[in-house]
């Protein structure tokens, strides 16, 4: 369902959180999109035990 909102343009921003964990085999985040949607990072944050939270701005295409 994410992907779809990206793919309409109807997301400002994304706020990832990476917990320093191997679990083997990962997940995608996002289905593959039909065009390239570009990131600007806003704010990087650092937590006790290596937790990192990401927020990224979605570039609008012009």
């Amino acid at each position: 369902m994410a992907h779809q909102f990206l793919e309409r343009g109807l997301i400002d921003g994304i706020r990832l959180t990476v917990v320093p964990i191997i679990l083997g085999h990962g997940i995608r985040l996002f289905d593959r999109q039909s065009k390239e949607i570009a990131l600007s990072v806003i704010d990087v944050n650092h937590y006790e035990k290596g937790l990192i939270e990401l927020s990224y701005e979605i570039i609008k295409a012009s």
